[in-house]
């Protein structure tokens, strides 16, 4: 069965618009698109999607019954109820991908869910590793199943920018969520650093202090550099971060993010582990109870 000529959205906001605009440049799919203003009639969002040349279903079963391939592009907190409503209505087997921000937990419940329904339905683990409002269509996405026909199908018959991983549901939004730990950390991390510059009159210096630092590191080789030298000098650097808080406090900044990393280093300095130059064997010592 070709599992990718009827293709169904759920959830109609930028990424299922952006969706909708990239699928309908090939002109043999059909696309159907449901959201809750769609079930509410909203007459502007009926027409946007009639205007990108796709079908506006006003029920979850609607959609079931018209697609064969499901893209799920809903909040996190609706997924349960979204793949109850798939599996009522399901007759025939489908593809449902998940783009949700859910757990690995989550999304291994809701494909066992779908396959107890139906052996032959496939459940893929999708997660967006870019910005769709920058690269549109062709954000890189991970796609994880041991279904990797299926996956391929979706990758090459519909022109997305996809990299397959045949592993277990749960693998790309792991990936995806502990990207986002280090990525949103830096995020805050940036901010309340470069508040304190700017109240100290210094951004550029340490601005450029710091590009200085990571553009002349291969990040990887950066990343295993400082797992090392943590266990050697943890504490030394622990009285650096109390120091560094004690300037935030004198600067009426609230050390929001450092307060965390002050947290984290008060446990590891604590915690009782031997020096090693085995990356794996920190990482053990530290995920362990």
């Amino acid at each position: 069965m070709d599992y990718s000529q009827s293709i169904g959205i759920i959830g109609y906001g930028e990424v299922g618009k952006v969706f909708t605009e990239g699928l309908r440049q090939n002109q043999d799919l059909k696309i159907h698109v449901y959201d809750v203003l769609t079930q509410q009639g909203r007459e502007d969002i009926l027409m946007d999607i009639k205007r990108q040349g796709a079908i506006p279903e006003m029920s979850i079963r609607d959609l079931v019954h018209a697609a064969d391939t499901i893209f799920v592009l809903v909040n996190s907190s609706a997924i349960s109820d979204v793949i109850a409503s798939i599996i009522e209505a399901m007759e025939k087997p489908i593809i449902v991908i998940d783009f949700t921000t859910s757990s690995p937990h989550t999304k291994q419940n809701c494909s066992n869910r779908l396959q107890n329904e139906h052996c032959e339905a496939v459940y893929i683990d999708a997660a967006i590793m870019g910005t769709v409002a920058t690269e549109g269509f062709q954000v890189p996405i991970l796609f994880a199943s041991h279904n990797e026909d299926a996956m391929s199908t979706i990758k090459n018959n519909l022109q997305m920018n996809v990299s397959i991983l045949v592993e277990q549901v749960g693998t790309a939004a792991s990936i995806k969520l502990i990207r986002s730990v280090f990525m949103k950390g830096l995020e805050a991390l940036v901010l309340e650093s470069m508040t304190a510059a700017k109240k100290y009159n210094v951004e550029n210096n340490v601005l450029e202090s710091i590009s200085t630092t990571l553009n002349n590191n291969d990040f990887k080789h950066f990343a295993e550099a400082l797992i090392k030298t943590h266990v050697i000098h943890k504490m030394r650097r622990y009285k650096e971060v109390i120091d560094s808080m004690k300037l935030l406090e004198d600067a009426n900044i609230e050390p929001y993010v450092s307060e965390g990393v002050r947290s984290f280093f008060e446990y590891s300095v604590k915690k009782e582990i031997r020096n090693t130059d085995s990356v794996d064997e920190i990482l053990m010592a530290y995920g362990g109870k």
